[in-house]
């Protein structure tokens, strides 16, 4: 058995040396205490046509509690490299400890048996913390105490309540100007008959039919009538159809020609709107006409006033 053991390390210790590869194992102390890190090592000084195949050091390593495997450093050394493996072990128990040696397997990129590199052992002690039995037992500190700086306290108190003031004035001085706005620009309700005035202006402006839009036009004329007639009658004038708008004047007693004028300006826009009827130039321009005459006949009749004109009577 012995005799086979000395052939087998003689056969290794022959490829090593003709595969010009090394290895070396090292630990970065031999005394340690309960807990620390050790930190090991294994640096393998080799061609770069042979590929390691590095063992699990985990399950090789006893005694020790394995923490973590560190990233693998490969150093370019011209046609040789140096591939670094680093681990941390750590130990929680007093006393010796050894690292085994390990073999490596290896071979070149023509072999097609593996070889091995074997390493040295590695001794180290592990300690408790040493407790002087011989000092004195010193009393626990009472707590720290920090001293308060009075001025920086009223320095900082004074700060914020001139901040406290100057947001207060910025703030009321803001809602004082925002009321002298609203105060300035009150609103203004016109009467039925000025707005459907100033409507009807600006819809004359927009030249409607005479650009071709007279669908829209007729439904925008219609519109402000409509809308007179309910500020101005109290009926919901753009919710009905003609036939009933024409019922509910006869109810308000307005005047015969008033609803004459009104039952031709409806109908005819009736007309555009359902029979997609296409209305001559002089029809078009006769309802802008009829327009005002229907709000200028209705005042006439019960003519409205506005609450300034009420208090000067």
């Amino acid at each position: 058995m012995v005799k086979r053991i000395l052939i087998s390390l003689f056969f290794i210790t022959i490829a090593t040396f003709g595969q010009n590869i090394t290895v070396s194992a090292s630990v970065d102390s031999t005394r340690y205490s309960i807990g620390d890190y050790i930190n090991l090592q294994y640096k393998i000084n080799h061609d770069k046509n042979i590929q390691i195949y590095f063992p699990n050091v985990k399950d090789s390593v006893k005694g020790l509690d394995y923490i973590e495997s560190k990233p693998i450093s490969v150093k370019d050394e011209g046609i040789r490299k140096i591939s670094t493996y680093s681990f941390i072990f750590s130990k929680y128990e007093a006393g010796s400890a050894t690292v085994p040696s390990i073999s490596i397997p290896y071979k070149t990129t023509n072999d097609t048996l593996l070889s091995y590199i074997i390493t040295d052992s590695l001794n180290l002690e592990v300690f408790t913390v040493e407790i002087d039995s011989t000092a004195d037992i010193i009393d626990i500190k009472d707590p720290l105490t920090i001293p308060i700086d009075w001025l920086l306290v009223l320095l900082v108190i004074t700060i914020i309540a001139i901040f406290i003031f100057i947001s207060y004035w910025i703030y009321k001085k803001y809602q004082i100007k925002k009321l002298g706005r609203d105060a300035i620009l009150p609103i203004v309700i016109k009467l039925p008959h000025e707005e459907a005035y100033e409507s009807l202006q600006i819809l004359d402006s927009k030249k409607l039919w005479q650009n071709g839009f007279i669908k829209d036009y007729h439904s925008e004329i219609t519109a402000i009538i409509r809308r007179y007639f309910e500020r101005r009658f109290n009926i919901l004038a753009l919710e009905m159809p003609t036939s009933e708008i024409l019922a509910s004047l006869e109810k308000s007693k307005v005047d015969q020609n008033v609803k004459e004028t009104t039952e031709k300006f409806l109908e005819n826009a009736d007309m555009v709107k359902f029979a997609k009827f296409t209305p001559m130039n002089e029809v078009n321009s006769e309802m802008m006409q009829q327009a005002f005459q229907i709000i200028e006949q209705s005042e006439k009749l019960n003519p409205l006033v506005s609450e300034d004109e009420e208090s000067n009577v």
